[in-house]
């Protein structure tokens, strides 16, 4: 149930994210800058509409899983790695909720600036671990296909970014909360979707 609401607010919010990017990005940000960002979530929302989402494989993918549980290591520990970072996602999600309260909080930007200002360590964690889960399936990754499309999600995802700051002011700042949901369901959407690919490749499945 939890997939299936993430994917509805996906398809239902990335067209209107599309647009608050471009009116709500801080005055530091390059012209340049705000169209690559429109172009990386437009591409998100087009991989969507293909169909090329986990919705569509979840037995697949919940089969691949529950396989990968009587796994030796190293693979049993690629489930703990890939999955500490679906944990992470829910924590930060789950706070950020408590944060917005129960009315009037989907476009309090204010909410959203005081969160990751006051979170230091949630904007640093959610930098690392992004990173880190995504250089965890390119390492585990043999096919150039797959590899490709974690490299594009990686640079897509973090370009030029070198630090949470940066990417904090370009995803988070003066954003509404609404988007910032939105923003880190799709970040999840797209690693399981890369984890399945890795899995799909493991045990040999077209």
């Amino acid at each position: 149930m939890k997939h299936d609401l993430i994917h509805f607010s996906l398809k239902g919010l990335l067209l209107a994210f599309i647009s608050i990017v471009i009116s709500s990005c801080s005055n530091g940000v390059s012209d340049k800058e705000k169209d690559r960002i429109l172009q990386n979530f437009d591409s998100i929302r087009l991989s969507l509409e293909k169909g090329g989402t986990l919705q569509n494989s979840r037995l697949l993918y919940d089969s691949l899983v529950s396989r990968l549980m009587h796994e030796p290591d190293p693979w049993r520990q690629f489930y703990y790695s890939v999955h500490d970072f679906y944990g992470y996602i829910d924590n930060v999600q789950g706070r950020f909720q408590a944060e917005c309260g129960d009315s009037a909080w989907e476009n309090n930007i204010e909410i959203t600036n005081r969160f990751f200002a006051d979170n230091k360590n949630t904007s640093a964690g959610l930098y690392g671990s992004l990173k880190s889960v995504l250089n965890y399936l390119h390492s585990k990754a043999t096919d150039s296909a797959t590899r490709g499309k974690i490299s594009t999600f990686d640079h897509a995802t973090f370009g030029k970014m070198r630090s949470m700051e940066d990417m904090k002011k370009v995803y988070f700042h003066n954003v509404p909360p609404v988007a910032v949901i939105t923003i880190l369901n799709s970040f999840e959407q797209k690693v399981r979707d890369l984890e399945l690919l890795v899995l799909k490749e493991h045990y040999k499945i077209q």
